[in-house]
């Protein structure tokens, strides 16, 4: 976790010690990495969440709804630990920066299990089973389609995670451990500044698996992700300082 940025909290909503406190309501930003982060509690607003920008400057906007907090909603934990995670691959990547490397299941799989394995460590709610659970079953006959951003059958990046856990499995039975599997697909991989030109390469020589391989070992599972779920006593640090 060291080379992760400092998590920023509202309300406590990352159980760490915190560097600052706000008021409800109050615009934040501080620089952490290489971004600017924005945090903002809505009221009556749709909010946005996202890493943005141009080629000269990055920000993190995280607006949370006041009813977030009002109604325990677990959104208001996630969100979070999604687009921090976003800013850590971009930190390790420069393809990634620039978006010159835009492969939606490597991009967002590996975001959307990082948030996930957060909540299941801190907060003992497996949010894999309960909310990442709607995969769709392209993900084991057509898994080519989710390498693009407008592909439909991912609600809420479920079939994303289903492969980015696939991947851990599959590496799992070339003997590596879980942690080192799982660092592997979140950080190694990215670690490596795979492009829009090159990233099958890069899969092939950090996994020794082929992109059309894998695809391939994809259809052996069934479309579910209790097929694919870690253990629920991995922790991150295993897996950051692994």
């Amino acid at each position: 976790m060291k080379k992760l940025c400092e998590y920023c909290s509202y309300y406590n909503v990352f159980p760490i010690p915190l560097k600052r406190c706000f008021l409800r309501s109050e615009l934040i930003h501080y620089n952490c990495y290489v971004f600017t982060i924005f945090i903002v509690v809505l009221k009556h607003l749709r909010p946005i969440f996202c890493n943005c920008g141009n080629d000269q400057v990055r920000y993190m906007i995280l607006e949370i709804p006041d009813d977030e907090f009002t109604y325990g909603s677990m959104h208001r934990y996630y969100v979070i630990a999604h687009e921090f995670f976003h800013a850590y691959q971009m930190s390790i990547s420069q393809n990634f920066y620039s978006s010159d490397f835009r492969v939606k299941w490597l991009s967002e799989g590996p975001a959307a299990v990082f948030e996930s394995l957060y909540i299941q460590e801190h907060y003992q709610y497996n949010y894999f089973q309960n909310d990442q659970n709607r995969v769709d079953q392209e993900a084991t006959s057509n898994p080519a389609l989710f390498e693009n951003y407008d592909s439909i059958g991912d609600s809420n990046y479920s079939s994303s995670v289903f492969m980015t856990l696939a991947l851990v499995k599959e590496l799992m039975k070339s003997n590596h451990s879980e942690a080192t599997a799982i660092q592997m697909v979140l950080k190694d991989f990215q670690a490596l500044n795979p492009s829009a030109s090159n990233w099958k390469e890069v899969f092939e020589s950090l996994f020794s698996i082929s992109v059309p391989a894998f695809y391939q070992s994809l259809s052996d599972y069934t479309a579910e992700i209790s097929m694919v779920l870690p253990s629920e006593s991995l922790r991150l640090q295993d897996v950051f300082e692994n």
